[in-house]
């Protein structure tokens, strides 16, 4: 229940977002026998203004839930690949654990099929961790396969 907060917020916003507009769409239907005068004339614009406010205090709501998973993330160091391409390797304080934590995703792309074991070595020959006659010996090795 307690965990992925932020996601959970996240969520709410978007039905608190589906409700308002649905809110907007039933005052926009009752507008027309309000102005014949089969009903009170103010219904269809509470639902009208209530709509709209709970559409608009959605966005607020799923900014707050955002923050919570930022927050979250950061403290607990739980980065997910969308956090590596947003954030960048580059906001790392110490530029060699940036390079670690670059190499380490680049292993789980290896690992989850999304890119070729070429790919991957040819990023440790870039970043310095092989030498570029092991990358040529290692291609060798992956070609002849």
């Amino acid at each position: 229940m307690y965990k992925n907060v932020g996601k959970k917020i996240c969520v709410l916003a978007r039905l608190f977002g589906i409700i308002g507009l649905i809110e907007v769409v039933v005052g926009f239907i009752l507008l027309s026998p309000a102005l014949e005068g089969e009903m009170f004339i103010g219904m269809p614009f509470i639902f009208l203004g209530g709509g709209v406010v709970l559409f608009m205090s959605s966005w607020l709501v799923f900014g707050f839930g955002q923050l919570v998973d930022d927050v979250h993330s950061f403290r607990f160091g739980n980065k997910t690949e969308n956090d590596k391409e947003r954030i960048g390797f580059e906001n790392s304080s110490n530029m060699e654990e940036s390079k670690i934590e670059e190499l380490e995703y680049y292993k789980k792309l290896l690992d989850s099929g999304k890119i070729t074991k070429l790919e991957y070595y040819k990023k440790l020959l870039d970043s310095g961790k092989i030498t570029e006659e092991e990358f040529v010996n290692i291609e060798k090795m992956i070609i002849g396969q």
